[in-house]
């Protein structure tokens, strides 16, 4: 299979699915209705990410070189099962404790099966402590990717950054070609999400993302020998946003169960940037961390010290950003003409 049959295929087979399920979406009346936290002004068709997990689920299954066909499939399933979880959550709210017994099982999954089998342990002990560290990852990896998906477009660049950034440096590997797939599906889900979006990713596409990011930093590791910081490194846009806005959230003793819309990329696209704007600054980030992770230093050290200098650099960019940002106070969402959208 060529790069280019990879991608067209599942760039075409997500297209052909979104735009079925946006239609389904707008007959049974599947709409993300906007409230006080959202950045969207009108009823939007969601679950749009059915369109990404469908080509993706098997081209994961199908990659393994690096790990065994029965870490593949199980893996795979894990995606599938926060993929089903996300639907269900899409359509009715589910509660709480069963998103997170969901996500823990898929995370252990994941964990108990491709991390333990790219990261080299000797004894049980260490085999335990692998299998929670990256039931941990995989958790907060859903939990982030969804809290991100506030705005048109902005995860679904940075899946098809990170999975572009995958292929290349899996391209020793068939696991390559479930990044090419990725990428592929991302970029048809994108033809509907683009500012202004028909469709939404919906939990089903973001919790998937999630999940299939932790795959493929596992397979890069575990291909190229690489650190977590290295193997993650173009997801820095995403953690920064997060990790900086948790911070903020608990200094001003906010409830942090609480729905908000307080993360950087929605005060910067509430504030007169833009939903595409916004998302395309952050692939350019993203892209630009996935160079230094490809190209920069190969020791750990170096590497080390600077993708944190990169990281540190992006977390003031962030913050001088976001103070200029709240400055110039926050705007209403755009709202709904006949030809799309106006300010």
């Amino acid at each position: 299979m060529s790069v280019a049959l990879a991608f067209g295929a599942a760039a075409a087979a997500a297209a052909i699915v979104v735009a079925a399920v946006r239609s389904w979406a707008r007959r049974r009346d599947w709409l993300d209705v906007p409230n006080d936290r959202s950045s969207h002004a009108r009823p939007t068709p969601t679950s749009g990410g059915i369109g990404i997990v469908l080509p993706l689920i098997p081209a994961l299954a199908l990659a393994p070189s690096l790990v065994s066909r029965g870490a593949a499939v199980a893996s795979a399933t894990a995606v599938g099962l926060v993929a089903t979880i996300g639907f269900l959550d899409d359509r009715r709210t589910l509660a709480p404790r069963t998103r997170l017994v969901a996500h823990t099982l898929a995370g252990v999954v994941v964990a108990g099966t491709t991390a333990l089998e790219v990261r080299p342990h000797g004894s049980a002990a260490e085999a335990a402590l692998i299998v929670a560290a990256w039931t941990f990852v995989t958790i907060a990896s859903i939990n982030v990717v969804n809290f991100m998906d506030g705005i048109d477009g902005l995860i679904g660049v940075t899946a098809l950054t990170f999975a572009l950034f995958s292929a290349v440096a899996l391209s020793s590997r068939t696991e390559a070609w479930a990044a090419f797939a990725l990428a592929g599906a991302a970029f048809g889900f994108l033809l509907f999400n683009r500012p202004p979006a028909t469709i939404f990713m919906g939990d089903v596409g973001s919790g998937a993302l999630g999940a299939t990011f932790v795959l493929l930093g596992l397979w890069t590791m575990g291909t190229r020998g690489w650190s977590v910081a290295h193997a993650f490194l173009p997801l820095g846009p995403l953690v920064v946003d997060e990790v900086l806005t948790m911070a903020r959230r608990i200094a001003r003793r906010e409830n942090l169960a609480q729905a908000h819309r307080s993360h950087v990329y929605q005060v910067l696209a509430n504030s007169g940037w833009g939903h595409g704007p916004v998302a395309a600054a952050y692939a350019i980030a993203s892209a630009g961390l996935a160079a230094l992770s490809l190209f920069g230093p190969a020791r750990p050290g170096p590497f080390f010290v600077v993708a944190t200098a990169a990281m540190l650099a992006l977390a003031v960019l962030m913050l001088l950003t976001r103070a200029r940002a709240e400055r110039a106070g926050e705007r209403p969402p755009a709202r709904a003409t006949r030809e799309g959208f106006e300010p």
